[in-house]
C-alpha cells in the first residue's frame, strides 16, 4: 500500500478469532478435528465465510459463472487441511 503511493499505514491492528468456529484444543489451540467429514464441513463453512467477503472482488474480474467452483475447491482444500 505504501508503495503503490496511494495510501499510507498509520496503524494497524489483528485480532485473533476463532474464523471456523470449531473445537478449540486447550493446550496448543488448535482445531480439534475428529473425522473427515467433520474437516470437510469445517472447510465448507470457512469458504462461505471468506466467499462472503471476496466474491464481489473476484466475480467482476472472473465472472460469475466461475464463482461457486472456486468457492468448491477452496472448501476442500480447507477441509483436507484440517484433517492432516
Amino acid at each position: 500500500i505504501e508503495k503503490e503511493g496511494s495510501f499510507s499505514i498509520d496503524r494497524l491492528e489483528i485480532s485473533p478469532i476463532d474464523w471456523e468456529g470449531g473445537s478449540i484444543s486447550e493446550e496448543s489451540y488448535d482445531l480439534v478435528i475428529r473425522s473427515k467429514p467433520e474437516a470437510l464441513a469445517s472447510g465448507r463453512r470457512v469458504s462461505n465465510t471468506i466467499r462472503a467477503v471476496v466474491e464481489p472482488m473476484l466475480e467482476p474480474t472472473f465472472g460469475e459463472n466461475v464463482m461457486d467452483e472456486l468457492f468448491e475447491r477452496y472448501a476442500k482444500i480447507v477441509g483436507e487441511y484440517f484433517y492432516v
